[in-house]
Formats: structure tokens, C-alpha cells, sequence
């Protein structure tokens, strides 16, 4: 890891994906510092214009925020993430924005959203035929355990059961400690002892340090539920405080409403009805408050452009309104979103623009949506703009509301001298130490499928590079295994490119392949740093 960061010190995009990539891995980093590193890598990357690594970061500040005690800004983040994924055709990505938004609505207590968010996981491999059974498998865990969470146990029964088939068909040591773990409260609750015995069982039969703090996998949920069904009230007992002092440490609204529910159910099971009442009033005193949060409407905003453009230069601004509410609102307009120093190129059909005030006509916007306006600028002056969008909206009490977006300076600067193009051979190349040769040789065969196509064939950036992993096989000579890899797992080549950012994926429709779509990946050549390598 320190000798990528050595090599991509001149790089901006480079240098924030291998931040955030560290920040996930280093052993010293806690939920503040992860946050800390996510945020700058996600800055670079709204800068320049990355929207790929913008979607990727965003489902991970977005779970964040949520759990550091910030609902409304985490569901804003975590649902534009998924919106940009399914924009850009990045269905994969997706579903792994989805899981984490799932998660997000769950830890505020949104438990129909939640599953509907685990729901889309599921329909979108059964629409792309991609059989991302890991996923699958965790989608099918956390229904069934928001399913246990509201008593409907047969159902409940039913997507754990799914979870169990799918986690087989994966070498995943907690996806199989997470089923293990819903079915021994599920069938426990169910009043089926023998066969929570058997799941239970197998639950302890796994490695310990999958049962470690930040783990998917509640053991001590499943400990406390079991023991209570089997009437050993000391065991039971003892590990729901265990949990309970666990909460007190890392307060979880969520987790706590659902863990008083099933200490109430034991509670009541030891005849002491009178604090099992107490249990249920806390839980729903809980869930009651947090509804109440996203019981109207409200408005979050965000604009990406780039820092940097080039005078007469054409380029794209994305401006996203999210509502995170579960009712309805009207958009009215949206101020200091244009300036007099940039022509506006494209803009949106639903739209009107008046005095430099861009007017929604009372656009609909439903709960738990994203609106994204785009807008197609071209610099006609040099200097500083700043812009600093404000929308005005009506919510479902019929009052009028403003919420301010963040504010983006962009540069523009004199337009770039034209040079000579350069042969491949002597192009600037950052240089990566990677684990095995075929690695090398496959990013090699990608950077020059990008200059092809980008200086040779003049495509444009974006349809530039993209190669299927057969033809990357064949054109850089390594094996199919090391590219494809086996159960639903990308191969060692595959994995080590998309790890350091290297590359990125996506599926193409109308083409030959499972599902009439077929994955292809490319060097990431779209962005700001190749250009400057490759012309």
C-alpha cells in the first residue's frame, strides 16, 4: 500500500482512492477516522468529476453519518449512490449501494424501506442473471431478520432458508455465521428447539473472530434467544446484558429496539410481565420517535461540478434533490445554481429559466426519491465562479421550505496549449507493484486499449478502453481463471485491478452473454489524469 501511495503522490484521483481504500483495511482507523478519509477521497472525487468513485464512496459516508447520529444527511447520500449506480449501467456496484441503504433505513428504524432497498438486490441479479450469491445471500439474511423484528416469523423462515441455499454456493465464513445465526432465532421463536439446536451448533462451531465487534454475524443475539427458548434463564439472561452493555458503549437505535422486543419475549417467558411491558414501551417509544423524523418532508441538496475547467471549455454539472421523508413534496425553483460568466449548453426539458432562477413548475418529488437536475456549462470567462444552489420547495403541509447545497468554486483557467501527440511508448506511466505478472500484463493491454481508442480511433473518453474479459484474456495472455474466477468471485487479476482503482466495470447491454449483457472493463481512462497521460 505504501509504495502505490509513493507512486500516485502526483495524481488526485489515484491518491483518494488508494485514502479510501487504506481506510477500510487499517486496523488503527475507528468509525471517526474512516469517515475522516472517505470525506476527502469523496471531495477529490466530486472535483473531478468522477462519478464512479463519487457513487462508490457514497454509500459508505452515507451508512456513516448515519450511525454517527446524522439520519437525514446519511440517506441522502446513500440513495444518490444508488441512483448514480443504476445511471451509469454499473449494476454490481449497485447492488452493493443498495445493501448499504438497506442498512441505513434499518438504523433508522425504516424498516419497509429496508427491505424494499434488500428486495431491489434481489430483482436486479435475477433481471442481470449476474449470480452475486454473497450479496444475495446478505439480502435474504437482513429480511428475514427485519422480517423477525416485526414477528412475522413463518416469513421470516422463509428468506432464511433462501440464505442458508445461496451462502452455500459461497467460501464466505460469515455469510454462513450470519444465517446460522437468524435461523437459531427464528426457529427458536418459533417454538422449533430441535432445529435451532442444529443451526445453533453450527454457529459455534465457527471461527471466533468472525463473532468480533463490527461483525454482521449477532452471536450473542442468537445465544440470548436460544438459551431463553430452552428455559436457561441464567445463560439467556446474562448474554442480553452483554448486549445491552454493548448499546450503552455504541448506542444503535435500532439494535436497541429490536433486542428490547426479544428480552421482552424472554422476560415474559420467566412470568415478569411487568418488565416485559416495560421492555415493549422503550421499543416503541424507540421506533415512534424515529418515524416521527421522516414523518414530513425535507430536502436534501448537493452539487458536483469540476474544480477546474478550461475557458470555452463544455462541461457537465449534476445537481441531486433528495427527499428523505415518506411524504410527498412539490419542487418550486432553485437559486444560484447559474452565473453570468458560464452559458448554459443543455438544459433539462422540465425546467424553466428566469433572471437566472431555474423553476421547477411544482415537479412532484415522492418520498425517499432523487430528482437530478443536469446542466451542460460552457466557460466564456476566465476567474472564480462560486455558486451556492438553494431550492425552494413546498412540503406536505402545504409550507415553504429552502434547503441550502453545498457550495462549489470552479476555476477557470486560460485554454490549454495544443502539443503534439506523443507515441505510447512515451507516455507517462504510473508505475504498480502488483502481485503476480498477469496482473501487470492485464493493466497493460487495458491502458493501451484506452489509447487506441482515445487518440487512434478518437472515440469519445467515455466509450473509450473498454475491453470484455475474454479479449483481455486473449490479448494480454493470461488465463481465464485469473480474469473470471469461480462462485460468483471476480478472479485474483480481476480483484487486484478494481482493489487499487485501476479499472472499472460494467455491464453492456444488447450483447452477447448471460442475460443478453455481458461485463467489460477498462482502464479508468474517463478521468481527468488520463487525459493528461494520454493527450
Amino acid at each position: 500500500m505504501k509504495e502505490a501511495e509513493q507512486c500516485t503522490a502526483a495524481d488526485r484521483l489515484e491518491t483518494a482512492r488508494i485514502l479510501m481504500n487504506k481506510a477500510m483495511v487499517d486496523p488503527g482507523h475507528n468509525i471517526d477516522g474512516i469517515l475522516k478519509d472517505y470525506t476527502v477521497a469523496l471531495r477529490v472525487f466530486e472535483e473531478e468529476y468522477s462519478l464512479l468513485d463519487v457513487a462508490s464512496a457514497l454509500f459508505v459516508v452515507g451508512s456513516l453519518n448515519t450511525r454517527l447520529g446524522k439520519p437525514q444527511e446519511g440517506l441522502a447520500k446513500s440513495l444518490r449512490s444508488v441512483s448514480l449506480f443504476e445511471e451509469l449501467g454499473d449494476f454490481r456496484s449497485q447492488m452493493e449501494a443498495c445493501f448499504f441503504a438497506g442498512l441505513t433505513f434499518s438504523n433508522c428504524l425504516l424498516s419497509t424501506e429496508a427491505f424494499e432497498m434488500f428486495v431491489k438486490i434481489m430483482e436486479i441479479d435475477e433481471k442481470t442473471k449476474m449470480g452475486d450469491y454473497l450479496r444475495l445471500s446478505d439480502a435474504n439474511v437482513f429480511s428475514s431478520r427485519l422480517l423477525a423484528s416485526s414477528g412475522e416469523f413463518f416469513k421470516a423462515l422463509q428468506y432464511g432458508l433462501k440464505a442458508l441455499e445461496l451462502s452455500k454456493k459461497t467460501d464466505s465464513v460469515q455469510a454462513r455465521g450470519m444465517v446460522h445465526s437468524i435461523l437459531t432465532v427464528v426457529y427458536t421463536r418459533l417454538g422449533d428447539l430441535k432445529r435451532a439446536e442444529e443451526h445453533f451448533n453450527e454457529l459455534m462451531k465457527l471461527p471466533p473472530e468472525i463473532f468480533n465487534k463490527g461483525s454482521f454475524v449477532s452471536a450473542t443475539t442468537a445465544k440470548s434467544v436460544f438459551f431463553a427458548g430452552k428455559n436457561q434463564w441464567e445463560e439467556s439472561n446474562r448474554c442480553f446484558d452483554e448486549y445491552f452493555k454493548l448499546l450503552e458503549r455504541d448506542p444503535a437505535p435500532a439494535a436497541s429496539a429490536a433486542q428490547k422486543e426479544m428480552y421482552a419475549w424472554a422476560l415474559e417467558k420467566q412470568g415478569r410481565k411487568d418488565e416485559a411491558k416495560s421492555q415493549l414501551e422503550e421499543a416503541e417509544k424507540i421506533r415512534r420517535e424515529a418515524n416521527e423524523r421522516f414523518e414530513h418532508v425535507s430536502v436534501q441538496a448537493h452539487l458536483i461540478a469540476n474544480a477546474k475547467v478550461r475557458l470555452g471549455q463544455t462541461f457537465e454539472a449534476r445537481f441531486d434533490i433528495v427527499n428523505v421523508s415518506r411524504a410527498r413534496g412539490l419542487l418550486v425553483h432553485i437559486e444560484n445554481l447559474v452565473d453570468p460568466k458560464l452559458d448554459i449548453a443543455v438544459f433539462p426539458k422540465m425546467c424553466t429559466i428566469r433572471n437566472d432562477i431555474i423553476y421547477m413548475n411544482k415537479e412532484e418529488i415522492q418520498p425517499f426519491q432523487v430528482k437530478t437536475i443536469r446542466l451542460c456549462f460552457q466557460a466564456k470567462q476566465q476567474g472564480k465562479i462560486n455558486l451556492n444552489p438553494r431550492v425552494t420547495y413546498v412540503d406536505d403541509l402545504g409550507k415553504t421550505g429552502t434547503s441550502a447545497a453545498n457550495k462549489v468554486t470552479i476555476v477557470v483557467q486560460a485554454p490549454e496549449a495544443s502539443t503534439e501527440e506523443a507515441s505510447f511508448s512515451e507516455l507517462p506511466q504510473i508505475e504498480f507493484k502488483f502481485k503476480s505478472d498477469s496482473t501487470q500484463k492485464a493493466y497493460d493491454f487495458l491502458i493501451k486499449a484506452f489509447w487506441d481508442d482515445y487518440n487512434v480511433q478518437r472515440f469519445p473518453s467515455n466509450d473509450s478502453g473498454w475491453r470484455t474479459l475474454l479479449a483481455i484474456v486473449k490479448g494480454a495472455h493470461v488465463s481465464k481463471h485469473s480474469m473470471y474466477g469461480r462462485a460468483g468471485r471476480c478472479g485474483a487479476v480481476t480483484s487486484e485491478l478494481e482493489r487499487l482503482g485501476l479499472v472499472e466495470s460494467r455491464l453492456f447491454p444488447g450483447e452477447r452473454g448471460r442475460g443478453g449483457r455481458v461485463v467489460k472493463l477498462r482502464f479508468c481512462g474517463e478521468k481527468e489524469h488520463a487525459k493528461r497521460q494520454f493527450g
